[in-house]
């Protein structure tokens, strides 16, 4: 009788530890399944700026961003990326020489430009909202970008559009010709692993 009574008792056991062991299991693999791996294929900063009264445009290689997506929840994903300013161009290059010197991007002591996440959430269909910061020379300020991501197959299109303000950053001086306020554009591909 004891030996039925240890028996059903180490049953009862084993099946409870079947059964967490599975659970345990199942969620691994929703989290495999949910996981989203982005691998980086192109992008472009895009910038304006009003000089003298006139639109001034220009643009920037993006190095590299990662684009983390742990799982449907905006709010866990993370992008993280890098511009090179060495790559300015405004299509006339004594500009672009005078942009990659001190006083604005000061290319050889600062040969990158950097932009974190800190924070992202949804504000409707393929529309979001995030926190970064971004850091130009050293100098890191946090600001909102309202992003569009939209998925087709296997490739993800990803644009973010904001202002900075370029002496914050300590991007040239003040003016009565150049404006202060630049409008940014990012926008990238991703191919889904």
């Amino acid at each position: 009788m004891r030996k039925t009574h240890w028996s059903r008792l180490l049953n009862h056991c084993d099946m409870k530890l079947l059964i967490s062991i599975f659970i345990c299991l199942l969620g691994f693999y929703q989290s495999a399944v949910t996981q989203l791996s982005n691998e980086f294929v192109s992008g472009k900063i895009e910038s304006k700026i009003k000089n003298m009264g006139f639109n001034v445009t220009g643009t920037m290689n993006i190095v590299a961003i990662q684009f983390k997506q742990p799982s449907n929840d905006p709010a866990t994903w993370d992008i993280e990326g890098s511009a090179d300013p060495a790559t300015i161009s405004t299509g006339i290059e004594l500009r672009d020489k005078h942009l990659k010197k001190a006083d604005y991007f000061n290319v050889p002591k600062y040969p990158a430009i950097h932009l974190q996440s800190a924070g992202i959430k949804s504000k409707g269909k393929n529309k979001y909202e995030g926190t970064f910061k971004l850091t130009i020379k050293e100098i890191t300020k946090s600001l909102v970008i309202p992003l569009t991501i939209n998925k087709d197959g296997k490739i993800i299109n990803m644009e973010g559009e904001f202002e900075i303000n370029r002496l914050d950053y300590g991007l040239g001086e003040e003016s009565t010709i150049l404006s202060d306020n630049v409008k940014v554009k990012v926008s990238a591909v991703f191919k889904i692993l």
